[in-house]
């Protein structure tokens, strides 16, 4: 096993690729002078889980993993896991398992480590309930084969959810409070200055402060579909596409994420056509707290405004805007 070249110790302007401003902070100040110190609300993680972060969000890791899945895909288009699982897959899979297993080698010579370590301290983080769901466990989930079948699956139908969701949103073109349809970031539109707050509110690390501001100035499509009994959010996150369905009911429900852990979720559409997503009961925050997400469609259904707000109990809410414009 051979050390890869050098660790990528400074992440966001490597993350510059994917989410071209994420290094300068999006206006909020100087991340170069934000650790995790400045900040109590944030989660001090150990070094070799930080180092460990770092690797798997990397271009050095990410590039050959998507590089292979978009070679390998193929197979998987229009696949339903629920009716069949083919043989060749399992194949893929071992395949698509080497390509990891090598990286994770490469870094764990290039540390000194064994991989036992490495994820030893990366579960104790997890397991702390301290941490947002959507960082470590994406590190542990990445080697398994539901997450690889999924991943596997919207690089095949990626092009297919695309045409779907501007189909809908041609077919609902009347309706100018519908959030259906194809979504990109609007830079111009987003006030930036508050990001820091929000992060600080969901108390994300230092670490993850480059690929968390990076998802807001992501280019990558965000696709919705809505009707009166639900709605489905597809979108791009650090550790691959994600899928989320909501029903519209105002009840509460146990959803799935993406790394297989279940939330408490009530999702509803207000008589202004908007659409509120709240969970309920967010791990890494206080009991009683609560993050809700707003999305609505403005302008005669040329813009998006989702309105995030952390509900953070003995602080207060704290609160982030995002607009989109149709792409």
């Amino acid at each position: 096993r051979r050390a890869m070249s050098k660790l990528d110790e400074d992440y966001d302007s490597k993350y510059e690729d994917d989410y071209g401003e994420a290094k300068r902070g999006g206006g909020g100040g100087k991340e170069a002078e934000y650790d995790d110190g400045d900040d109590p609300n944030a989660v001090v993680l150990p070094e070799l889980v930080k180092k460990f972060a770092h690797f798997v969000v990397s271009k050095k890791f990410r590039q050959p993993v998507n590089g292979w899945i978009q070679k390998n895909c193929d197979d998987f288009r229009g696949a339903d896991f629920a009716e069949e699982q083919r043989i060749e897959w399992t194949a893929l899979y071992e395949d698509y398992i080497g390509v990891v297993e090598r990286l994770l080698d490469e870094f764990c010579d290039k540390n000194r480590v064994d991989a036992e370590d490495v994820f030893r301290e990366v579960q104790a983080v997890t397991h702390s309930g301290e941490l947002d769901d959507e960082f470590l466990p994406g590190i542990l989930h990445i080697a398994d084969y539901e997450y690889f079948l999924k991943q596997m699956a919207f690089a095949a139908d990626k092009k297919v959810l695309i045409e779907d969701a501007r189909d809908q949103a041609a077919e609902s073109k009347g309706d100018s409070d519908s959030i259906t349809g194809v979504w990109k970031v609007d830079k111009k539109k987003t006030d930036f200055s508050t990001v820091d707050a929000w992060l600080s509110a969901l108390r994300v690390p230092k670490t993850f402060v480059g690929v968390a501001k990076g998802s807001f100035f992501s280019n990558k499509e965000v696709l919705i579909t809505q009707d009166r009994a639900g709605c489905t959010i597809i979108q791009e996150s650090p550790f691959g596409m994600r899928k989320e369905q909501y029903d519209l009911d105002g009840a509460t429900k146990l959803v799935r994420n993406l790394w297989n852990r279940t939330t408490p979720v009530t999702a509803r559409e207000t008589r202004r056509g908007e659409v509120v997503i709240a969970y309920e009961e967010p791990p890494q925050l206080p009991r009683g707290s609560q993050l809700r997400y707003r999305w609505g469609a403005l302008d005669d259904g040329r813009s998006l405004s989702c309105v995030m707000e952390a509900d953070v109990r003995g602080r207060g809410v704290v609160t982030q805007e995002i607009w989109y414009k149709r792409a």
